[in-house]
């Protein structure tokens, strides 16, 4: 995990997606999206869409909203205002591919599957895919969601009622102590703003909230007038990507590195840059592959 202080974030004006915090949702009859109100489970009709929005992804860095569709194990990207799709990467091995997040940090869509339970990468400029592995100790993950702050990638465990924590290198996970309502668990995004996360049932149509911190549950009520609402993202704002420029000037400099050092020789862990929780030689190579990386 990199925690870096003195880093200047790179805000992303959401534009024709909304405000700001808004929620999107992929509701699947019909095929469109909606607009999720943030305090009951409200919802708004946006543009119809081509394909089942199973799994929703918000990219802020190219304020593109990315889509996965089950039938075709597939992900695709889609314009909020006219509803057209784009293939971009069919998941190599999927069988029932849900689940969607996106990272900036590392510039991939992760993709899970409930079928045969897999964690799945997809290069958002490629399109190429590539298995992460079994996501052991959690069955039938349909929703995914990432928090760009802390580098935690979330999930929803449809068998086991949980939210799951996922090992984005391994796939293993590690479950949060608190109970789900059971009954087809399927959207999931991530609020920044709230440190929160919103979850979408897909049987009963109900729309609730989990607090991290302090960790609790919330029953916003029932979607409506939607209900099979599956895929959720949340515009907003991108995170930091440039986690080089330590000394937050927007160039990456030499005063970069002396400020990485001294980081380092206080024992600061904002220099743990392998994010393995010690600070080691590995430290140095991982800030000098990122500061070679430039900032995009």
């Amino acid at each position: 995990m990199i925690r870096l202080s003195g880093v200047v974030v790179a805000c992303v004006v959401a534009g024709a997606l909304g405000q700001d915090g808004t929620i999107i949702g992929g509701n699947l009859n019909p095929n469109q999206l909606v607009e999720m109100s943030r305090t009951s489970g409200s919802t708004t009709a946006r543009a119809p869409v081509g394909v089942q929005p199973q799994g929703l992804a918000y990219d802020a860095g190219r304020n593109t909203l990315y889509a996965v569709d089950a039938g075709f194990n597939s992900v695709y990207t889609i314009n909020p205002d006219t509803g057209a799709t784009v293939l971009l990467a069919a998941v190599t091995g999927a069988s029932n591919a849900n689940g969607l997040a996106y990272d900036p940090g590392r510039d991939v869509i992760y993709v899970s599957d409930n079928n045969n339970n897999r964690l799945y990468t997809v290069d958002p400029v490629t399109g190429a895919s590539s298995i992460v592995g079994v996501l052991t100790g959690a069955n039938g993950v349909e929703g995914l969601a990432y928090d760009c702050d802390s580098n935690t990638l979330y999930g929803i465990s449809d068998l086991t009622s949980r939210v799951i924590v996922i090992d984005p290198d391994t796939a293993g996970v590690t479950e949060l102590p608190l109970v789900l309502p059971s009954g087809n668990l399927r959207g999931l995004a991530y609020d920044r703003s709230e440190n929160a996360l919103y979850i979408s049932i897909s049987v009963s149509g109900n729309f609730f909230r989990v607090d991290l911190d302090p960790l609790t549950l919330t029953d916003l009520g029932l979607i409506n007038p939607s209900r099979a609402v599956q895929g959720l993202a949340v515009i907003e704002t991108s995170c930091d990507t440039c986690a080089a420029d330590i000394d937050g000037d927007g160039e990456l400099t030499l005063f970069d590195f002396l400020a990485f050092q001294n980081l380092f020789s206080a024992g600061d862990l904002a220099a743990d840059f392998d994010g393995d929780g010690e600070l080691t030689l590995f430290d140095f190579l991982a800030f000098q592959n990122a500061f070679a990386a430039g900032c995009g």
